[in-house]
């Protein structure tokens, strides 16, 4: 049973002995506002936030709704931040996980030939993992992000954030998202997640 609130909705869960809440939000949460949740997040008593969503390609041999993305790096405002990855290695050593450098975006507008030839090296953009990642680093917390790449800012692929509801793309995404369920599920089932006081609940 979802319990909902306004604008999100959450759920309590037992995985593989480790409790967990489901939090989903009705409208997309951008910028400093998703940091925001995650420090909140913190302040409530959560000692891991893991991050599902959807990210943009650069590198552009990457077909979009094909791979699954994680790192713990992104350069926020001219700045990198990293952060304790809640997966470690394990999400990038799994079949079909893409690890590399995010860069954070304040808004897809600014998105243009430019800003793609000044982040070339760069793997993923999205506007949410930085400042995310930057809150769980400011809280003491691990925080890791499974996202499925949902289009290529670098090469022109048929499936791009125009055509997101067309079957083909609901149907691999759908085998992505259960993609990701396992490989939570397998990371919270492996090893304990230690802290100074002994394993994370």
């Amino acid at each position: 049973m979802w319990t909902r609130g306004k604008g999100y909705a959450w759920q309590r869960a037992v995985l593989h002995g480790r409790r967990v809440v489901y939090l989903g939000f009705l409208h997309s949460i951008w910028g400093d506002v998703a940091g925001r949740v995650v420090a909140r997040l913190a302040e409530l008593g959560a000692g891991d936030v893991v991050y599902v969503g959807k990210v943009g390609a650069l590198a552009p041999e990457i077909e979009p709704n094909t791979l699954l993305a994680t790192g713990n790096e992104s350069l926020v405002s001219g700045a990198l931040v990293t952060w304790d990855d809640f997966f470690g290695d394990f999400a990038a050593a799994q079949p079909g996980v893409h690890s590399g450098l995010h860069v954070t975006s304040a808004s897809i507008l600014l998105e243009n030939r430019d800003w793609l030839a000044k982040h070339a090296e760069y793997a993923f953009v999205d506007p949410e993992i930085g400042p995310m990642g930057a809150a769980a680093r400011q809280a003491g917390i691990r925080f890791g992000y499974l996202h499925v790449i949902s289009n290529n800012l670098a090469r022109h692929y048929p499936a791009d954030l125009s055509n997101e509801r067309h079957g083909d793309v609901i149907r691999r995404r759908a085998v992505l998202t259960q993609r990701i369920r396992h490989i939570i599920a397998d990371r919270v089932a492996g090893r304990p997640i230690q802290t100074l006081g002994g394993s994370r609940p």
